[in-house]
């Protein structure tokens, strides 16, 4: 077994002079751990005329050279001495790491010496994050947040460990949630009780999870992250990438639906797979704000994407364009809940046989641009990914779904 590391801790005070004072010094109290006083140092606020101080007993001294026990001042310096000393073998009983700059500003700024609740954390974590909606996060990122804070909270319930601390997570905490997830957890989904997450929403979750430790252990309230280092253990599904082909997007954009309400969410999803938007960006798409008139004066839409920050650079497609003219303007907007609700419905009635997801229709236009001579550099640009990377990554699965399917038709090619 490792010996805790061992710590001595020594305080001395010393003269140092003031500016625009020939007479007067500020004392300052140095602190040392294990020999090494490096950054260690404050400024007590107590000034002194160098005749009335003592070097050896460090304090203000009478005429005879005697320490003045009342004096306060020197009282200021033995409370700073007491309290170092106190806060020294509390933090040292705590098995905290230490060295003399961050004693120093344990000291200045204060500790907190009551041990923190894991959910306690998370919740003021999840707080404090909301207020960056806007700012740094949207408003579905704040939303994913409070619906993991609600997740974790089950677990907790489901554990009997509401009151856990911060310093009691470990990795079996770590993988036992994982496993919850997995394997226990219990939601409704299209009105029926269903068990246990997908894979991908286990993954988000367990990586939150890591955040919220990581974030602990950043503001010195756990000595150690013990999970950092820690897979994910989360079985990877794999799942075709669904996208329409020409012939399926045309028939939701030449059908015409009795139901006034299909008909727009149709047309919505439409502009989208001409344009790459993303559900929230087409939802705050601004025509006078976020198009520009190239030099032929083809009309071309610059907008920087709301998940990411990167700029999308799209041709205004002339299909794209008439959904938009027909609405004079105003797309139609639902709840993005709703809104898959209804593709769903739209697939059966035009004859899809696929899981329609409004993200499928950025897909859809990934698609489409590279299928019509566009290069990766230029749909990345295009759909305002971060790097041409992942789209590589992501549309070279799908090419390989589409040669899979026509090799598998064909007995002569077999692997």
């Amino acid at each position: 077994m490792l010996q805790q590391k061992r710590y001595s801790m020594e305080i001395s005070f010393w003269l140092r002079s003031v500016k625009n004072s020939e007479q007067l010094f500020m004392v300052y109290c140095a602190i040392s751990i294990n020999g090494d006083r490096d950054k260690g140092a404050f400024s007590t606020g107590v000034k002194v005329a160098e005749i009335d101080w003592c070097k050896q007993q460090q304090r203000i001294k009478d005429k005879n050279g005697k320490v003045i026990q009342n004096h306060v001042d020197n009282q200021i310096l033995d409370r700073h001495y007491a309290d170092l000393k106190t806060m020294y073998l509390q933090l040292t009983a705590m098995q905290k790491p230490l060295n003399a700059r961050k004693m120093k500003e344990y000291y200045l700024q204060g500790f907190d010496f009551t041990e923190r609740e894991f959910l306690h954390y998370a919740q003021e974590y999840i707080q404090n994050r909301n207020k960056l909606v806007g700012k740094l996060i949207t408003q579905a990122t704040a939303i994913r947040g409070r619906q993991w804070l609600r997740r974790i909270t089950i677990w907790l319930q489901a554990r009997k460990q509401e009151h856990i601390l911060l310093n009691e997570i470990k990795i079996k905490q770590f993988n036992d949630f994982v496993n919850y997830q997995l394997t226990e957890a219990k939601f409704i989904k299209y009105n029926k009780e269903c068990i246990g997450y997908d894979s991908e929403l286990v993954r988000k979750d367990a990586s939150f999870f890591k955040t919220i430790i990581k974030e602990a252990y950043k503001e010195e309230l756990i000595d150690k992250n013990l999970i950092r280092d820690e897979k994910i253990k989360v079985p990877k599904e794999h799942k075709d990438i669904i996208f329409l082909e020409d012939f399926e997007l045309d028939k939701i954009h030449h059908h015409h639906f009795a139901n006034e309400n299909l008909q727009r969410i149709a047309d919505l999803f439409v502009f989208q797979s001409y344009t790459g938007f993303a559900y929230i960006d087409a939802k705050n798409f601004d025509y006078d704000k976020d198009t520009i008139i190239a030099p032929d004066g083809k009309v071309w839409i610059s907008k920087d994407r709301t998940k990411s920050g990167s700029q999308a650079l799209i041709p205004f497609f002339k299909k794209s364009r008439a959904i938009w003219n027909k609405y004079e303007g105003n797309l139609p907007i639902i709840a993005n809940g709703n809104y898959n609700a209804y593709l769903k419905e739209i697939a059966v009635i035009v004859g899809i046989g696929k899981n329609l997801t409004t993200h499928i229709a950025r897909r859809t236009a990934a698609m489409l641009f590279l299928e019509h001579n566009c290069d990766l550099d230029t749909v990345a640009k295009m759909c305002g990914h971060n790097n041409a990377k992942m789209t590589k990554k992501y549309y070279t699965k799908i090419r390989i779904q589409r040669i899979t399917a026509q090799l598998s038709n064909n007995g002569r090619l077999e692997w």
